[in-house]
């Protein structure tokens, strides 16, 4: 299996019981990929309509999704990739990825902000 960053795949998304923390099996994007590794790094989506788009979720349509989603900047997390389900579609080379990225730099780094 060639998992991409951009790549949307269905993901089983563990958690303790924090009632925010996103759990279950949900589509994630990849958003770091290392060789040689069983972990990557994704970030879950939702379709709660009440999540606002805001500099951390970032509205994604289309791409293999059955409805808009909302991609969940800060719930950036560590997915081993045995819990990888489906790949969905992709959002690679697209604005929306740029965007994702863009937004982590800024999460990881708030000087660049």
């Amino acid at each position: 299996m060639s998992i991409k960053q951009g790549d949307i795949y269905l993901a089983k998304c563990r958690s303790g019981k924090a009632s925010h923390i996103i759990r279950g099996y949900r589509p994630v994007v990849i958003v770091r990929v290392i060789d040689n590794s069983t972990i990557l790094h994704a970030i879950p989506l939702t379709t709660n309509p009440k999540k606002r788009i805001d500099r951390l979720h970032i509205r994604i349509e289309g791409h293999g999704l059955a409805q808009p989603s909302i991609a969940l900047i800060e719930q950036v997390r560590p997915i081993d990739k045995g819990l990888l389900g489906k790949r969905i579609g992709t959002i690679a080379e697209t604005e929306e990825m740029n965007h994702i990225v863009q937004c982590l730099v800024c999460y990881f780094d708030p000087r660049v902000a």
